[in-house]
């Protein structure tokens, strides 16, 4: 649940509580302070409530503490860039070795990184974004995460956003080109860093390294793993 939203409720019961407090018939003006107590202890512990939620996973895994400072902010182009580096450091990797991230690498990553950075971004962005939404966006195209196939990637890549904006300019149309070439290399994928892209838009697959074989190890990681909320047959 929405952090904001438990403390919002809370005030909000809080206020009405109180109002039902100084409507009471018949109680005296001394008893009527102390009826202020569970109102107090209410929002307070909604407080603490959405505190908690929203401290939750820097507190135990305190490496991701920029990741979700950044997502909690809306700041998606810098989620965005973490999201690769936490990637990269996850798997043995450095910023300088980007290009060398392929299925090798993904394999090496392990089911509490990819929970948890799948968890702050759907949290975050209340369910739109993160890599169980778009491995279970491709199985819902009738993709396989163990199976390329370019047409149900095509259909894949145009649901989330990644499709090439100018129809001029899609050079990967062949299954060989697909497969090995780097979709958001080519500038004329224009990335929507806001809340207002379509489900599954981010985390983006636009740097050095992110070839579709990539991101399909990817997905097929987090099938292996048993997480997202669709699987194959």
């Amino acid at each position: 649940m929405n952090q904001n939203l438990v403390y919002f409720a809370s005030v909000v019961v809080g206020a009405v509580l109180s109002y039902l407090i100084n409507q009471l018939p018949g109680v005296p003006d001394g008893v009527k302070p102390w009826l202020w107590i569970p109102v107090i202890g209410l929002t307070l512990l909604g407080a603490w409530f959405g505190m908690r939620s929203q401290t939750g996973a820097v507190s135990k895994y305190p490496e991701y503490a920029t990741l979700e400072r950044h997502l909690r902010n809306s700041q998606w182009k810098e989620a965005d860039d973490e999201t690769r580096s936490l990637l990269y450091l996850k798997s043995g990797l450095d910023r300088s070795q980007a290009s060398s991230f392929g299925s090798d690498e993904v394999s090496r990553l392990s089911r509490e990184t990819l929970k948890t950075i799948d968890d702050l971004w759907r949290r975050y962005s209340d369910g739109r974004f993160g890599f169980s939404v778009q491995k279970d966006i491709l199985i819902r195209c009738g993709g396989n995460p163990y199976r390329y196939t370019d047409g149900d990637w095509e259909k894949f890549i145009s649901r989330i956003g990644w499709d090439k904006s100018n129809s001029d300019s899609r050079q990967l149309t062949d299954l060989e080109d697909m497969f090995g070439g780097t979709i958001g290399g080519d500038t004329t994928t224009k990335y929507n860093f806001s809340i207002s892209a379509p489900p599954g838009h981010l985390p983006s697959n636009q740097f050095s390294g992110w070839s579709v074989r990539t991101m399909m190890s990817i997905y097929k990681r987090f099938e292996e793993l048993g997480l997202g909320g669709v699987h194959c047959a």
